[in-house]
């Protein structure tokens, strides 16, 4: 009878790390599906912070559409950091830069024009898009 006993209390043992080991790799199979799901939401977070952070064209972005660095520099002196900037400004405004004349204004303009395209656009354009 004793070691019916004892057979019993080892199954019962056996059973016990058995449930324990599957409660375990259970835990540790949601544990790291969530590690993979939280990461996956975490990578789509920040590709999104990315483009809400290249929201804009960095003057300097002038250079690759054949802007030479040094007026570039001008601009950015004078306040004009972005392209945007460049493309909203009158030409009066970008001529009043020291260095920029009136050919290099239109130049400015027509490649920042290339960058950021202007124009009207509706509002039942926009929400198509989006």
């Amino acid at each position: 009878m004793a070691q019916a006993q004892l057979q019993v209390e080892e199954v019962c043992t056996i059973r016990s790390y058995s449930y324990l080991l599957r409660c375990t790799l259970k835990f540790e199979s949601e544990n790291s599906l969530t590690k993979h799901l939280l990461s996956q939401e975490v990578q789509e977070e920040e590709e999104q912070e990315g483009e809400a952070i290249c929201a804009f064209h960095h003057i300097t972005e002038l250079e690759a559409h054949g802007i030479a660095h040094q007026d570039c520099q001008k601009l950015a002196d004078a306040g004009f950091c972005t392209v945007e900037s460049v493309s909203n400004a009158t030409m009066r405004k970008l001529q009043e830069v020291k260095g920029i004349s009136e050919q290099k204004a239109t130049k400015l303009r027509e490649a920042a024009a290339k960058l950021v395209p202007q124009g009207f656009v509706t509002a039942a354009t926009v929400s198509i898009v989006n």
